[in-house]
């Protein structure tokens, strides 16, 4: 009996040592575990921080092109920013203010590129007026006041060849036509989606309606444009600039004339100096 007692006495030890071993293997995997999260975590804030100062070049890059009127360098700049962050308002902002600026510079120095008072011409006249424009404005904004009835054909025409075209009621007898052709219709729709991105990101972002607005009051399209800047004024009412501007927008009356005439006066809102650039 007692030498039964004395042979159990190892097996009971070395069944005891088993859950020791067994602790003391979990015990160093949880430690490496532990050394290798934090190595990675490491890595991964070390890869954050280096997104982050690429963003910030490629935006200040950006910048610099803009003001340097590199305007496709800056896009793709810009676009390059948008890969790293699909969801920053600011950068779309950006990115339309850029195609505006390029589509201005397709335009050329004339702004209306070509425009004329219809109203006391015949339908056919008004047609080979338009033909006439088309084929000498490669790229820009022609304006037309027409006849009502004129101007359904005039606008029908225009869209067939691919032109952006709106409309506008102009007087209880005529309205005028808004078309935009070439490289600048390109571009200012490209603006237009870049500033809407900014707006369904950020809707409480005052700049890109400032500068959907401005874009549409150049394109003729007043109502919309106006509506864009007023949204922009009410989201920051300090903006003194756009506030005088909306007073004499607001104050003004258009008329026709041999030549069609807009706002005369103004600070202006056609975002050559876009919000943000």
């Amino acid at each position: 009996m007692g030498k039964k007692g004395i042979e159990e006495g190892p097996r009971v030890l070395k069944r005891n040592r088993v859950p020791l071993i067994i602790g003391g293997i979990v015990s160093t995997v949880i430690l490496i575990s532990i050394v290798i999260l934090m190595q990675s975590d490491e890595d991964n804030t070390e890869i954050v921080n280096m997104d982050s100062q690429e963003f910030k070049d490629l935006r200040e890059q950006a910048r610099i092109d803009h003001s340097g009127k590199k305007y496709e360098q800056a896009i793709l700049k810009l676009k390059g920013a948008l890969k790293m962050r699909p969801q920053n308002s600011e950068v779309w902002n950006d990115l339309g203010a850029t195609y505006y600026a390029l589509g201005l510079e397709f335009a050329g120095s004339t702004w209306p590129s070509w425009e004329r008072d219809l109203t006391a011409n015949t339908i056919s006249e008004g047609h080979l007026e338009l033909e006439t424009a088309l084929r000498e404005v490669e790229s820009g904004y022609l304006a037309f006041i027409c006849p009502h009835g004129m101007a359904a054909q005039i606008a029908q025409k225009a869209k067939q060849t691919g032109a952006y075209v709106s409309n506008k009621h102009w007087s209880s007898t005529s309205k005028k036509v808004n078309i935009i052709v070439g490289r600048t219709k390109e571009f200012f729709l490209k603006a237009r989606d870049s500033y809407v991105a900014a707006i369904d990101i950020k809707p409480a972002y005052d700049a890109p309606y400032q500068n959907l607005g401005a874009l549409y009051i150049k394109i003729g399209q007043l109502d919309v444009g106006k509506d864009n800047l007023e949204k922009a004024y009410k989201l920051d009412p300090r903006n003194d600039e756009l506030r005088m501007y909306l007073r004499q927008f607001k104050s003004k009356e258009f008329v026709t004339t041999s030549k069609i005439l807009t706002l005369d006066e103004k600070p202006e809102a056609d975002n050559t100096n876009p919000s943000n650039f």
